[in-house]
């Protein structure tokens, strides 16, 4: 029997629902989708006898609580996940099983061979020989950011549930909407959550363990581009962006230089505009450009951090 036998189950049944979140929308949570699936996660916690299970009525996130099993006095710890998806298509979600991956075969997504998995273009993929992978039929999203961290959180609580010489303080937890949309954790009321300290449960490697964060906003077009291409160079990532943008989306990054910077005591003025500039290899961020790029900044905060 699996350690956690509900795992992939209540992960497969999660991601075919539809939670996608709405950015035009003024509503909390934005879309009436992602409140009836925290809906369902509230009765599911209330079904694993949890307690305080409720709807926040600030953040629209449900929170519970598996209570302490030890008298001694520790932290209450926390866990966060968000239920919605990201702005693609998350309709007719088909996930697929691919077992024991051999590492270095391509999937083939749909029927038609149209969608594919290659680890010449994925290379990453060669990490996961021998384990299971989980895929869509490659015509709309899957849903792991984040329904993998709401199965993750459910499995380990109930997990805990079965083992009770597993001492243990109160365990906290938060299923919320609108992350994808920026907005989620604006309303996020810390007080009612009721946690020491708390983890966000949402992506990344094996182990892997961010103590920090970033600013991310999204960029606005201000009319087509034909011009070059910028280039952001980061180590396992590449992305190309044409210029002439509002971007916003380049300002976390920046910001990650200035304040990284500012730690080592090195210079941390950054100009808001580019041309044909090699900035801070150190960072392993690499910014070229053959236009100049106006930075029109979003708010007095980000102007002064990055003009200082």
């Amino acid at each position: 029997m699996a350690k956690y036998s509900e795992l992939i189950p209540n992960f497969l049944k999660f991601v075919k629902v539809n939670t996608r979140s709405d950015a035009n929308s003024t509503t909390i949570p934005s879309s009436d989708r992602e409140t009836k699936f925290l809906n369902s996660l509230k009765d599911l916690l209330s079904d694993m006898g949890l307690e305080n299970v409720h709807t926040n009525k600030q953040s629209a996130y449900v929170f519970a609580t598996l209570p302490a099993n030890t008298d001694k006095k520790v932290p209450a710890v926390g866990f966060i996940s968000h239920i919605d998806t990201a702005d693609f298509n998350s309709e007719n979600i088909q996930p697929k099983i691919v077992e024991n991956y051999d590492g270095h075969s391509v999937i083939k997504l749909d029927d038609n061979g149209e969608y594919t998995l290659d680890p010449k273009v994925f290379p990453s993929l060669k990490k996961y020989a021998g384990q299971t992978l989980i895929t869509t039929d490659g015509s709309t999203l899957l849903g792991a950011d984040d329904k993998a961290g709401v199965s993750e959180i459910i499995s380990a609580v109930k997990y805990l549930q079965e083992h009770p010489d597993i001492k243990h303080g109160d365990i906290k937890v938060a299923f919320g909407p609108d992350e994808e949309i920026g907005t989620g954790a604006d309303h996020f009321d810390v007080k009612d959550f009721g946690a020491d300290v708390a983890y966000t449960v949402d992506g990344g490697p094996l182990g892997d363990l961010n103590y920090e964060t970033k600013r991310s906003m999204l960029p606005t077009p201000r009319y087509p581009s034909k011009e070059p291409m910028f280039i952001l160079q980061k180590p396992k990532a590449l992305w190309l962006m044409p210029s002439k943008l509002e971007w916003i989306s380049m300002l976390s990054c920046l910001i990650s230089i200035v304040l990284r910077r500012r730690k080592t005591g090195k210079d941390s003025s950054i100009s808001t505009t580019f041309k044909e500039r090699l900035i801070t290899p150190t960072w392993d961020i690499l910014f070229v450009t053959t236009t100049e790029i106006d930075l029109k900044l979003e708010n007095d905060y980000l102007r002064e951090l990055l003009t200082k």
